[in-house]
């Protein structure tokens, strides 16, 4: 089941998260960090996750997310074979300096095929404006595409649902400069 928040013991923050999912399960994990997918879910190859047309798409939905928020979105697709993705995410988080928003409310998303699982994780600020609620429906439901194959639709569902939070708790006000790249980041 996805958690709500969690402590990050070098930040001493509470941050959200929205939990690792495994589709399926390639072995048992914590259950309050980990929830089991079951469906068939084909690795693709990196270059194969998405067309170059449906990674375009999914930049010019970052792009109209945080034209319309302050917050900061970003997405990672991994090649790594990743056996902690909670702690990996908050290591990516850091190093493409997520961290360093003005406003601490970005939020990253990111997919490891090779493991057949993704973490979606916010800031600080999340847990001032979403509960593990959010968290869990935002998951279940981009678990739901990805059992079925739809690659694309998951990761706009998850784009759209959080920056449709992020309008809601921090709208674009006067300038709103880019803190970060919108591309979607394969590593």
């Amino acid at each position: 089941m996805a958690t709500g928040a969690t402590e990050v013991v070098a930040g001493a923050a509470v941050d959200s998260v929205a939990g690792v999912e495994d589709f399926p399960a390639v072995e048992e994990e914590v259950a309050a960090e980990v929830q089991v997918v079951d469906g068939d879910f084909k690795e693709p190859k990196m270059n194969e996750f998405l067309t170059e047309k449906e990674e375009h798409a999914l930049v010019r939905e970052i792009r109209a997310v945080e034209a319309k928020s302050s917050a900061e979105l970003r997405v990672v697709i991994t090649t790594k074979l990743v056996f902690r993705p909670m702690r990996y995410a908050w290591k990516l988080f850091d190093r493409l300096g997520m961290h360093r928003t003005n406003d601490r409310n970005g939020a990253l998303i990111l997919v490891i095929p090779m493991g057949h699982r993704f973490v979606v994780i916010g800031d600080s600020a999340w847990a001032e404006v979403v509960g593990p609620a959010y968290w869990e429906e935002l998951s279940n439901a981009m678990s739901r595409h990805l059992r079925a194959g739809r690659r694309y639709e998951a990761l706009a569902y998850g784009i759209r649902s959080l920056g449709a939070a992020m309008a809601g708790a921090w709208p674009a006000t006067g300038e709103n400069p880019n803190e970060l790249p919108n591309e979607i980041v394969y590593e």
